[in-house]
This record gives structure tokens, C-alpha cells and sequence, in this order.
């Protein structure tokens, strides 16, 4: 590379990097997702545990996921025991990520979009949320930029050992429910890259991609088929209902269908243009990034700005069929086709042949875009992550210190509701903080083994924590009232206003 070319990308990687660290030991996250992985790596490590299912994700009632990210935690907790480490890891990922952008926008589409690629991945607030606390879907970006520049090598080397790195890296990625949108997409790159070094037919060469993609994903679903086999099968009946229509999960109902990709559409777009009204988005994309994508690259092979287009368009457009609340994080996978797409399309009217006054206007088009993304993004981090979330974790370990105060000797234990969840799945962060304060384990897993034991304990005390309620009555009535009606219980002896939460003592049944 040029000396120019090396500043450029020292620069951003530089500016990624600050963006990445700044104040991460502030807002390190002991959520309940999080919470669950440590609990579930300290269980494994201590021999309690031998998990064989992925985390609970979308659909609770099937194990849609391998295992494969509570054994990487569980892996960094045996080497690197902090906290505050094992975030490292996904930040030192977050920063390699944006240099996985120039490299694989640079084998695509030339250096300056490889530049702009990385630059967008650098100063995207998403991205740098991935890059700042633990959780499965925040490895997905880089895995996927992973295996679509193996794909570029293997077209531009004619090696097909190539291909089986990508479709390895792309199952490790199916450790999130994100990935699976773009399995028709990654099919479809890896048979056409088949096609182009094999010189086969297309079924002939899909039929020789499909068997080693089967065979790597039974491998990594190993545990997943070990757990349904000794279990009686029990996500098998619960996925034809999903099939059939009869869980509310999935519709084919055409105006449901429509309203769903909209909104999972605008969630996506907004993640990468936050405060910025939707009505100026779409124009901004049709500007300055569609005409663009469609036309012809430098790139060999199928991996084109024009071909990624259509398949972020494909795979977007397969979230219509999901019926659940819409969720961006859903998307995680999508991101790099994103910032591929946009590094191509604006390195074009750098490239552009044109007098001086039309380059001056391409030029300005470019900046436009550059610093509009860069604003909004940036507004996005100064507050969510620098006012927001800072010391995130304190309240959690106040709740804990006062329930320790108060509880004594007596046994106690916990039950966690929100207004959208009311079945103890957010207790997970007040165990974990409550354990390191004790030094012992307080709660039991499942029986998968994958979160905690959600039923309520026999103990003498139950401290109930009502959590995201707008005001005391409303806890009161719809929080307090509810659970003591489901138990059939006494009302709370005890009612207190913490930092995020109001906390109800009630008198169990030990």
C-alpha cells in the first residue's frame, strides 16, 4: 500500500479504536443477557453444568441456537476471569472489524472504497455498541465480513479451499438467530464461486456446496441434536405449529407480511442514520447509494456492489415473514453488505471522469453523505454511551447490596418483572451481582441449562423487583397486584424506591 493509503486507514482504524474505548470500563454491562452468559460459563467451569443448547432467543420455545457462544464465554472466563477482559475481546473484534471492511471493500471494489467501507463501519454507533459489551449477535458483523472476503479470495485466487473457510466462518456465525437471513444469499455466493473456479453446472456445483454447509452446520448443532434426542423431540412439534402458522410467530398473511418488512426496514435504516427523519433517509439512499451499486466493478466474480444490493434487498425482504415484535438487532448480520455497498457506490463518483465543476459536485455529494452519517452517528454515541450509560452497572449492585442488608440470615429470593416480561427472565443480572458480592451461587439453571430457573423459589422472603415502570402506583397496580395475585399472596411488607427500580418485600412460602 501507499504511504497516503496507510495514513488514511491508520487514521481511522486510530479513530475506531478511541471511539471503541473511551470510557468502556464505565459502561461495562452486567444486562440480563450478559448476565446469563457469565452465570451459565461459571456453572460450566464449576462442572454443574453441560450445556447443550444456545441461548433463548426469538422464540423461546424452540432451540433454534447451538452453543457455540456460551462455550467461547466460557472459554474466555477460564483464560482471562474479569469482566472487564472478556468485553476486551469483543472490542479488540469491534476494532478488526473495521479493518475487515477495508480489506474485503478493497478486494471488491478498490483501496478508496475498501477506505470508505472501513470508515463507515468506524464511526457507526451500532458498531461501536457491539464493540463495548458482550453478547452473541456483536461477533456476527465480523464473522460475515469474514467469510464474504474469503468468498472474494477464493474468486480471485480460483481456490476452492476458500470456500469451505467461508462456509465455516458462516456457521460460527449461526450462534445468533442473524445469521440465518442470509443463508439463501451466502448459498448462493458460495455456488457461484463453485461454478466459476470448478467450471460445473449450477445444480451440480450447489449440490457440492449444500452437503459440506449441511455437514459443518450438523456439527455445530451436535449438542442441540444430542439435547432433542435424550429429550423427547421437544422443538419438533413446536416448529411445525411455527410452519403452520399457528403460533403468531410466522404469517403469510400478505398485508401482516408488508407491515412487518416496513418496520423491520425502517429499524434497520434508522440503527445506521439515528435522528435523522425517515422521510430524508430514503432519498439519501436513492441518491447517492442505489444508482451507484448497479454499476459495473472492477471486482472478478460474483461478489459485486450490484449482487450484494440485491441480496441485502432479499434477505431484508425475508424479514416480512417474522410476526413477533420487530427487533434491529435481529439484523446484525446485514450491517456489512450495508457498509460494502455504501464504500462501492461513493468510491464511484470519486472515480468519476468528469470537468472540474462536475467533480466539485460529486466531491460535495460525498462529504454530504460522509458527514451527515458522521453527525447523527456520533450525537447517537455522545448520548447513549457517554450520558446514558455511565457506571450502567451501579444500580444493579445497589439492588443487591440492599437486598443482602435487608435479607440478614434469612432466605431469600428473587423475581423480576417489567411491563413487557413477566416471568422472571430479566432476575438473571441481580443473581449475577448478587453472587459476586457473596461469593456464592444462589440461583439453579434450567433444565436446558441455558438461563436461569425462572420459577419462583421457596424461600422465606421474596424480593420482588419491578423494573421500566413510570411511577410507584403504576408498579403498584400492575407489577405488586399482579404477582401477588398470580402466587396467591400477601401484599409487600415492605415497598422502596432504588435507583431504576421499586422493590416489593413479600413473605414467601419456604
Amino acid at each position: 500500500m501507499s504511504k497516503k493509503l496507510t495514513f488514511f486507514l491508520f487514521t481511522i482504524v486510530v479513530l475506531g479504536t478511541l471511539l471503541r474505548i473511551y470510557k468502556l470500563d464505565r459502561t461495562l454491562s452486567f444486562d440480563t443477557d450478559q448476565a446469563a452468559a457469565y452465570l451459565i460459563a461459571d456453572r460450566i467451569l464449576s462442572g454443574k453444568n453441560l450445556l447443550l443448547v444456545g441461548p433463548l432467543t426469538t422464540i423461546w420455545q424452540v432451540n433454534l441456537l447451538p452453543p457455540t457462544y456460551y462455550y467461547l464465554i466460557t472459554l474466555l472466563k477460564f483464560f482471562l476471569q474479569d469482566e472487564l477482559l472478556i468485553t476486551a475481546f469483543f472490542t479488540v473484534t469491534g476494532i478488526l472489524t473495521v479493518v475487515l471492511a477495508f480489506i474485503t471493500g478493497r478486494e471488491i471494489s478498490g483501496k478508496k472504497a475498501g477506505l470508505l467501507s472501513a470508515y463507515l463501519t468506524a464511526v457507526s454507533v451500532t458498531m461501536i455498541q457491539y464493540s463495548r459489551n458482550i453478547w452473541e449477535l456483536h461477533l456476527i458483523p465480523f464473522l460475515i465480513l469474514l467469510s464474504l472476503y474469503f468468498i472474494q479470495k477464493a474468486n480471485r485466487q480460483g481456490n476452492v479451499k476458500y470456500l469451505w473457510l467461508s462456509i465455516l466462518t458462516f456457521c460460527i456465525s449461526l450462534m445468533y438467530v442473524s445469521s440465518f437471513l442470509l443463508i439463501p444469499a451466502m448459498l448462493f455466493l458460495w455456488t457461484a464461486a463453485y461454478k466459476k473456479i470448478k467450471l460445473q453446472p449450477g445444480f451440480r456445483s450447489f449440490r457440492k456446496i449444500l452437503i459440506p454447509f449441511i455437514f459443518l452446520l450438523a456439527a455445530f448443532y451436535l449438542p442441540v441434536l444430542f439435547f432433542e434426542t435424550f429429550n423427547g423431540f421437544p422443538s419438533v412439534a413446536y416448529i411445525i405449529n411455527i410452519l403452520t402458522g399457528q403460533t403468531g410467530y410466522v404469517s403469510t398473511n400478505l398485508p401482516s407480511a408488508f407491515q412487518n418488512l416496513i418496520e423491520h426496514s425502517w429499524l434497520f435504516l434508522y440503527s445506521l442514520f439515528p435522528y435523522l427523519n425517515g422521510i430524508l433517509i430514503l432519498p439519501l439512499l436513492l441518491i447517492f447509494l442505489i444508482p451507484q451499486s448497479f454499476r459495473k466493478n472492477r471486482s472478478s466474480g460474483y461478489l459485486t456492489s450490484k449482487v450484494l444490493t440485491v441480496l441485502l434487498s432479499a434477505s431484508l425482504l425475508l424479514t416480512s415473514l417474522y410476526s413477533g415484535k420487530a427487533e434491529v438487532y435481529r439484523m446484525a448480520s446485514l450491517y456489512p453488505f450495508f457498509f460494502l455497498i455504501a464504500g462501492s457506490s461513493l468510491n464511484r463518483y470519486l472515480i468519476m471522469k468528469n470537468n472540474l465543476q462536475l467533480k466539485t459536485v460529486t466531491y460535495s455529494l460525498v462529504l454530504i453523505f460522509l458527514s451527515a452519517f458522521t453527525i447523527f452517528n456520533l450525537k447517537n454515541y455522545r448520548f447513549h454511551l457517554l450520558q446514558g450509560n455511565q457506571l450502567a452497572y451501579k444500580p444493579l449492585f445497589n439492588a443487591a447490596k440492599f437486598i443482602l442488608n435487608d435479607a440478614g440470615n434469612a432466605s431469600f429470593t428473587l423475581y423480576v418483572i417489567t411491563p413487557f416480561e413477566k416471568q422472571n427472565h430479566h432476575a438473571t443480572p441481580y443473581y449475577l451481582a448478587l453472587e459476586k458480592l457473596t461469593g456464592e451461587k444462589l440461583i439453579n439453571l434450567n433444565q436446558k441449562g441455558n438461563w436461569i430457573d425462572q420459577n419462583l423459589q421457596k424461600k422465606n422472603w421474596i424480593y420482588l423487583i419491578c423494573r421500566e415502570y413510570a411511577d410507584m402506583s403504576t408498579a403498584d397496580r400492575d407489577c405488586q397486584e399482579y404477582f401477588t395475585r398470580t402466587y396467591n399472596l400477601s401484599q409487600a411488607v415492605m415497598k422502596v424506591k432504588l435507583d431504576q427500580e421499586i422493590l416489593y418485600k413479600i413473605r414467601g412460602q419456604s
